[in-house]
C-alpha cells in the first residue's frame, strides 16, 4: 500500500490540489491501519511476531529499492510486450521457488512451529507454479530474440 500510495502521489497527483491529495494519504493511512491491525492480531494471536517483523523489514527494504530504482520506468518503456511478459514471468518464478523456501524454513525452523498440511500445499503450489512460470519465461526469451 505504501508504494503504491508513493507512486500515485508523485505520478498523478504531484501537482495537484492539496486536499485530494490529503485524501488519498488519509484513506490510505486508515486502510493501512486496518490491515496492520487486523493482520498483526492475527500474527500476535497465532504467535508469529518474528514473521511480522520479517515482513515490515521486507517492506522497508522494498520501498527503499523502489525509490532507488527510477531509471526503471524508461526502462520498461522500451521493452516489448513479450520481454515485458517474459520479464513479469521471471520475476514472479523467482518468487514462488524463493518463497517455497523461505517461507518454510521461517516457520519450522526460526518459529518453531510444526509442519502442517497448510505448509505443504503451500510447497505444493509455489514449486511447481514457480517451475512452470520459469519454464514459460525461458520459452518466451527464445520467440523475443526472434
Amino acid at each position: 500500500i505504501p508504494f503504491v500510495v508513493y507512486i500515485v502521489d508523485r505520478d498523478f497527483f504531484g501537482g495537484g490540489p492539496a486536499a485530494l491529495r490529503a485524501i488519498l494519504w488519509i484513506l490510505s493511512v486508515g486502510t493501512l491501519a486496518f490491515i496492520g491491525w487486523w493482520k498483526g492480531g492475527l500474527m500476535v494471536e497465532h504467535g508469529k511476531e518474528l514473521e511480522a517483523v520479517g515482513w515490515i523489514c521486507l517492506t522497508v527494504i522494498l520501498f527503499a529499492l523502489v525509490c532507488a530504482a527510477e531509471f526503471l520506468p524508461a526502462r520498461v518503456a522500451q521493452m516489448g510486450r513479450l520481454a515485458l511478459l517474459r520479464g513479469l514471468m521471471l520475476g514472479v518464478a523467482v518468487f514462488f521457488l524463493v518463497m517455497a523456501v523461505l517461507d518454510p524454513v521461517m516457520q519450522v525452523a526460526v518459529q518453531q512451529t510444526s509442519w502442517s498440511t497448510g505448509l505443504l500445499i503451500e510447497v505444493g503450489f509455489f514449486v511447481p507454479a514457480g517451475l512452470a512460470l520459469l519454464l514459460l519465461s525461458r520459452r518466451l526469451k527464445s520467440r523475443v530474440r526472434s
